[in-house]
């Protein structure tokens, strides 16, 4: 082997060692940027509309010293064809849950469209109820 191909084999190593190494910082990095706020996230099901398509993400927030309140979102996350990667296209909370102590959601994500998604709600009198949110593509419903 010439010195000159040594060398190419060489510079061929560190640049896939490089990319390994930022590959394997890419989980750690994410995971210690979260916010101390979220208490609870998932993410499933497949979503289309138009030429957007991705997955859904539910976040529950929770925060407070003596009155803890939690929120609860749902997140459209899309694929960025050009860039193949997915971003955050879209993030609402859903605000008719109101005041809770406890969030604790349920999803059954659907690969394809509509899905529903149980929700029990712990109001900070220690009351408790269910309810059902129903995302879909374009938005979502509550119940």
């Amino acid at each position: 082997m010439t010195l000159l191909s040594k060398a190419a084999v060489a510079a061929a190593l560190f640049i896939c060692m490089a990319g390994y190494s930022t590959a394997q910082d890419y989980g750690p990095k994410d995971a210690q940027g979260t916010p101390a706020s979220v208490h609870s996230v998932q993410s499933g099901g497949h979503w289309e509309r138009g030429n957007d398509e991705g997955f859904y993400r539910v976040l529950v927030t929770s925060g407070g010293f003596e009155h803890v309140i939690a929120r609860l979102f749902i997140q459209w996350i899309v694929l960025d064809q050009d860039k193949r990667e997915y971003r955050l296209q879209r993030s609402v909370e859903v605000k008719e849950i109101g005041i809770a102590s406890v969030i604790t959601p349920s999803p059954k994500f659907a690969m394809k469209g509509n899905w529903t998604m149980p929700v029990a709600i712990t109001r900070r009198d220690g009351k408790r109820e269910k309810r059902t949110v129903t995302v879909r593509p374009d938005g979502y419903s509550f119940k």
